[in-house]
Parts: structure tokens; sequence; C-alpha cells
């Protein structure tokens, strides 16, 4: 493939992920580790344009049919709305909040996410080297380190007392939780990508994290998918 193309594609890329900020919450690097997952090129661009452009037009389709549904109409968006979930992200490595219903926090439920991600996919890093975070976030809860951001003014808090600082979230201290493959597979490729993205370097990636496959991404995803 002629570097030309790669370049044209990235472009494309680029502005379609601009685009769509306010509709589809994925960043360039995001987006760039998708397409090449799903094997998604400057060759089978149209393929790709074609299926993208049935899927939004079908979920206007159904956005509309929802909005048309009388006499019950509030109460359907009201529906649809709880549907989208809750859009809060983690503090400390942006993954959306898991509850389905954005108004939780009135019951008095916390945020939480079940599988938190690398904390360098939100610009974390350590202080001294200035290397990317992989760390994720309920290991850091149990850990003996602190975290410093605009929220505590730049000063260093303790990541076990957050709740001082984010009283609406709950992240439960486990050691032996790890990211998912995804996110493993993402950091290891995309890793110099994201060290640039946030002014930061690179750090040294865990073995076990350079064995994992495209492959093994995808069977998990399907998994998921599965599950769902």
């Amino acid at each position: 493939k002629s570097s030309s193309k790669s370049v044209g594609f990235l472009l494309w890329l680029k502005n379609f992920q601009s685009k769509m900020e306010g509709y589809i919450p994925l960043s360039l690097l995001e987006m760039v580790s998708l397409t090449c997952i799903f094997e998604v090129d400057e060759e089978n661009i149209k393929e790709f344009e074609s299926e993208l452009v049935d899927c939004l037009t079908k979920m206007e389709c159904d956005v509309n049919k929802i909005k048309d549904y009388k006499p019950w109409e509030n109460e359907a968006l009201e529906c649809f709305i709880k549907l989208l979930g809750c859009c809060e992200q983690c503090p400390f490595c942006a993954e959306q909040c898991d509850l389905l219903f954005p108004d939780h926090e009135s019951d008095g439920v916390d945020h939480s996410v079940q599988m938190h991600r690398p904390q360098c996919l939100a610009s974390y890093r350590w202080i001294k080297s200035q290397k990317i975070v992989l760390d994720i976030c309920s290991s850091s809860v149990a850990s003996n380190c602190k975290f410093g951001n605009k929220d505590t003014k730049w000063e260093y808090h303790p990541y076990k007392e957050y709740k001082e600082i984010y009283s609406k979230w709950k992240i439960t201290p486990d050691l032996s939780i790890f990211p998912s493959s995804y996110w493993m597979w993402f950091v290891c490729k995309y890793s110099s990508e994201v060290a640039k993205q946030y002014n930061a370097k690179e750090t040294d990636i865990p073995e076990d994290w350079k064995t994992i496959t495209k492959e093994q991404v995808l069977s998990d995803i399907k998994k998921i998918d599965t599950c769902v």
C-alpha cells in the first residue's frame, strides 16, 4: 500500500472523528485501533462508509419513530434517553459509567465502572519519569500512590481517599483485576501515539500484554456480544 493512500485514509478518519465527536464518543486513537481490528482501510473504505450510513439512517428512523409516538411521546423519549445510560466518565481513566439510568445519583447510587481502562488514556503520567500510566483505577485506589489534577488544584491526593474529591464515584479496590484484552492490545500497539498525544513518554509494557493478538481481542468482543 502506498504511503499517500495511508495518509489519505488517516486524514479521512480524522475528519470523520471530528464531525462525529458529538455523536460517537471515540478518540482518534480509538478510531484507528478499531479500524485496525476490523480491517477497515483505504481499500474497503467505501464499503465501510455505506454500512455506516445505513446504520446511522436506521438509528435516525428509530429516533423519529419514538418522537412521533403519541400520546405517550414524553414517556417514550424519557425511556429512550434512559437506554443511553449514564454519560459520566471515570475521573481517572475516562471510562463511561456502567449504570443504565442517568438519574441514578438522585437515588443515592454512585457512578461505577465494571472494567476500568489504563489511566494513560485519560492523560495520566508518572511525575518523575513522565511515562504514561498503565495502572487501572481498581489497583490505584488499593495502592499508596497519589494523584493530582485540576480537581485537586494540582496538589497530590492519596488514591485511597479519592472519595474526598469524587464523592459521587465508587471504585472498588482490587489488585487482582487487569484491563480488558482490547485495552492491553491497544496500549501495546499505540503506546507511542498515546504518549505523543499527551506530551508524555512511553513506558515498559508488560510481557504478557505483548502476547495478546487481534484474533484474541475479536474473540473476547464476540463473547461480550453473546452475553449481552
